[in-house]
């Protein structure tokens, strides 16, 4: 099956993403939509803390101000790098000023151990509690 024509939200220029007419949100066409800066932080943190086995857990992102459709850059670094947790956080950047931040949390896949199953005794319902 063939893929659809999905138009790019973003195009590389050297250090820079630059917005394509796919990016902007509907409340002011001079300033992205939170889906795409919300991916592009997520990439960054992808690109610097997956792998290894880790998958991601969380990803949480704040948009501090309106991201406007101007070139953007991104810094990402790696917080924490352990064997079963890995943290990355994502900043991007209008010029020198953050407008949005991110942070991804990355944890080891493991087996569940098997657990016992629920007693089966009935719980008892509120009737008969103390109330005041």
């Amino acid at each position: 099956m063939d893929q659809p024509d999905i138009p790019s939200v973003f195009v590389r220029d050297g250090e820079f993403y630059v917005p394509t007419r796919s990016a902007p949100g509907p409340w002011d066409p001079g300033n992205l939509h939170g889906g795409p800066t919300a991916g592009l932080l997520a990439r960054a943190i992808e690109q610097v803390g997956g792998a290894d086995g880790l998958h991601p857990a969380r990803l949480t992102v704040d948009l501090f101000r309106a991201v406007p459709m101007r070139p953007l850059s991104v810094r990402s670094e790696l917080l924490r790098d352990g064997k079963r947790i890995r943290v990355a956080q994502a900043s991007l950047f209008d010029g020198t000023v953050e407008v949005a931040r991110a942070s991804g949390l990355f944890l080891q896949q493991r087996a569940m151990p098997e657990m016992e199953a629920w007693p089966d005794t009935p719980v008892p319902g509120p009737d008969g509690f103390a109330t005041s």
